[in-house]
């Protein structure tokens, strides 16, 4: 019997997991599935750039495959689950509310204590998603972004 390939997905946050994880296995239920938690949105770090995004992404799976001990054609794809946080919306519609005490957003602006950093966040985040976009593979397995990178923010 053939080994099952992984399916490595990769997300944001716990509640990612939560909501997908179970989904995700039945829909490649011929498939190992792995959900790689990142704790955080590596797309919007602020030492995470264009230049270094997809090296950044790569050392995800290389940290797993030497974990379990795999090997690349362990993998048959990546699949990389990004929320935008209105990465590609106009600097305009952020605006600055100091009884913000997190970032709110709404279908016309988002309200923060601190404009400057979220404009700064949706700079670094919008460019390395398109920098992600443009790959088809990363660490030579199949890389698939969710459709919501292609997608413009309804604020824009």
């Amino acid at each position: 019997m053939a080994r099952k390939k992984i399916v490595f997905v990769i997300v944001e946050g716990p509640s990612d997991e939560e909501a997908l994880g179970v989904l995700l296995t039945r829909i490649f239920e011929k498939e190992s599935v792995y959900v790689h938690i990142n704790h955080g949105d590596i797309t919007s770090k602020s030492r995470v750039n264009p230049s270094n995004i997809v090296n950044q992404v790569g050392n995800c799976i290389r940290e797993y495959e030497k974990k379990n001990h795999f090997k690349r054609s362990d993998f048959k794809e990546i699949i990389h689950i990004i929320d935008t946080d209105g990465a590609f919306v106009k600097d305009g519609v952020i605006k600055e509310d100091q009884q913000a005490k997190k970032i709110i957003y709404s279908p016309s602006e988002i309200r923060t204590m601190n404009p400057h950093n979220i404009i700064d966040r949706n700079k670094r985040k919008r460019e390395n998603i398109l920098r992600l976009i443009m790959k088809d593979e990363i660490c030579n397995i199949p890389y698939f972004r969710n459709d919501i990178c292609y997608c413009y923010s309804f604020l824009s």
